[in-house]
Formats: structure tokens, C-alpha cells, sequence
């Protein structure tokens, strides 16, 4: 989806292995350029943030796409490797 507003669609990267906390996942534009990294707001050792991403039409009104990132190891509520899914605007 198109995130930054410039009419075009990005680019969504995960790497589950990036960081010994978790993941990350970036967001390039168009022309290649870097718009942002994101590590996972609830980062652990072996989380897997970034396993999975994908990009979503307008969720929130702002008239810009969202972005769908797993953390599928992630423990949840005591739950061991139950996995997390995340929308970032």
C-alpha cells in the first residue's frame, strides 16, 4: 500500500533473524530509499518480528495503507511461542 502518501506503493521487508531481540521489518520507497525500520514493541529472543509482512488498504481513515508485521514465536500472555501479529500506520 501506498504509506507515505506519495501516490505509489512501497516496499515491506522483514528479517526475523535481524536482531538478537526479535526482528525487523523496513519500508522502501519507490525509489529504493529507506522510509523506516521497526523492531517489534514487544521484542524477545527468538520472537521472529518480521516472519510475515504484509501491506493493507486504509484501516484507520488516514488515507494511507497499513502495514501487517508477525512475530509468530513471540510468548503471549504466559502462552509460549503463540505469536503476535502487528499493525503499524
Amino acid at each position: 500500500p501506498d504509506a507515505d502518501g506519495d501516490g505509489r506503493p512501497e516496499l515491506l521487508i522483514g528479517e526475523p533473524g535481524r536482531f538478537a531481540l526479535g526482528g525487523a521489518a523496513h519500508a522502501f520507497g519507490a525509489d529504493g530509499a529507506l522510509l523506516f525500520s521497526q523492531t517489534s514493541p514487544n521484542a524477545e529472543l527468538g520472537g521472529s518480528f518480521g516472519d510475515t509482512v504484509l501491506g493493507v488498504p486504509d484501516a484507520t481513515g488516514d488515507g494511507r495503507g497499513e502495514w501487517l508485521v508477525a512475530a509468530i514465536r513471540e510468548n503471549v500472555d504466559g502462552a509460549a511461542s503463540a505469536g503476535r501479529v502487528y499493525a503499524f500506520s
